[in-house]
């Protein structure tokens, strides 16, 4: 009879710990959106602060990135999900899912993340927020810098990125003024969390960019259980984890 009792107690508990199990992970899906294609995980650009989360792997392919793709951009391959001015304030989980075959290339003049305002005679205009602030005076013989110093998957991070894994990545960064670039395989930039993080790529950046596999430069916050198989070529700082 104790056993008989024991073994109803047992099978009790088991379906008990099932429904709590099956409802924590049916709030989850409630209150986060998922991502299942290439398309749905270039988006997450239109609402930085939301929550995603990965249904399978997502695959780039090479011809993605050609001239008539769909990611060709101009040669610049997949843009960053986030910038300086406009970081991922989200959350973001991978599932354990894996990003294949992103190809990022980010070329052009770069603005600093504080920049001091031209002042001269002339049209106005700004840069919108990306380092810029507000409207001024610009020379019209004046090239404004238009492109983000921090250069990854999430460009700029201030929120949480778990359990995913970047897989053959190929992401580059140059500065035709010299400035110093952020460059990383999950982020440019991380003021947030990174965790349980793999990536497989290769980067490369100007002689005064901070080069990073998982992040160019860790600001605050926290990088955890996170592994990196990269092949790095210039840089100013460049490590297998954190650039600087």
């Amino acid at each position: 009879m104790k056993k008989r009792l024991l073994k109803l107690l047992t099978i009790a508990l088991c379906m008990a710990i099932m429904v709590t199990t099956v409802f924590s992970v049916s709030v989850v899906a409630a209150t986060a959106t998922p991502i299942s294609t290439k398309e749905e995980l270039n988006n997450i650009r239109n609402d930085r602060a939301g929550n995603y989360y990965l249904t399978c792997d997502i695959v780039f392919t090479p011809e993605d990135f050609l001239e008539g793709g769909a990611f060709y951009n101009g040669g610049k391959g997949f843009i960053p999900l986030s910038t300086n001015g406009r970081p991922f304030s989200g959350t973001f989980d991978g599932k354990g899912y894996s990003i294949k075959g992103l190809q990022i290339s980010v070329s052009g003049l770069v603005y600093t993340i504080s920049t001091t305002p031209i002042t001269a005679s002339s049209s106005s205009g700004s840069t919108d927020d990306e380092g810029w602030t507000g409207d001024y005076p610009i020379p019209p013989s004046v090239e404004i810098p238009t492109v983000s110093p921090v250069v990854g998957l999430f460009g700029n991070n201030t929120g949480t990125i778990s359990n995913l894994y970047l897989e053959d990545a190929v992401i580059s960064g140059n500065a035709t003024n010299g400035t110093k670039m952020y460059i990383g395989g999950i982020t440019g930039h991380n003021n947030g969390t990174v965790s349980n993080c793999a990536v497989k790529a290769t980067l490369s950046g100007n002689s005064a960019a901070y080069v990073g596999g998982v992040v160019g430069y860790q600001s605050a916050g926290s990088v955890v259980n996170c592994v990196s198989n990269v092949n790095i070529t210039s840089g100013g700082r460049t490590a297998g984890l954190a650039g600087a």
